[in-house]
């Protein structure tokens, strides 16, 4: 069992629209323009701020959605692996078990 660390924050946008076209083109446009412009993150005591070119938005409820829709990639990936015979993910969480011959 593993958790995949930071993993909301380290997906790239390019990353979520490509596969959001291929996928649900419908939702796309929706997307795009959610998370093509980098909105400054403020931090307290810094003189600049911070852009957010990088994961996706806390509280958006589209977010949890965008993950695992980068994630079949990954996922389908590791299906290829003939000794892996349990390949199973909640989010940013998998489990992984096989034959080591």
């Amino acid at each position: 069992f593993f958790d995949l660390p930071n993993a909301f924050n380290a997906v790239f946008r390019s990353s979520s629209f490509r596969v959001v076209a291929a996928l649900i083109p419908a939702l796309f446009p929706l997307v795009k323009w959610l998370y093509e412009i980098s909105p400054p993150l403020h931090v307290f005591g810094g003189l600049e701020p911070i852009l957010s070119a990088r994961g996706v938005q806390q509280g958006d409820p589209l977010g949890p959605l965008l993950f695992c829709l980068v994630l079949i990639p990954v996922i389908e990936k590791l299906m290829s692996i003939d000794r892996l015979t349990i390949n199973l993910w909640y989010m940013d969480d998998g489990f992984l078990g096989g034959s080591v011959q």
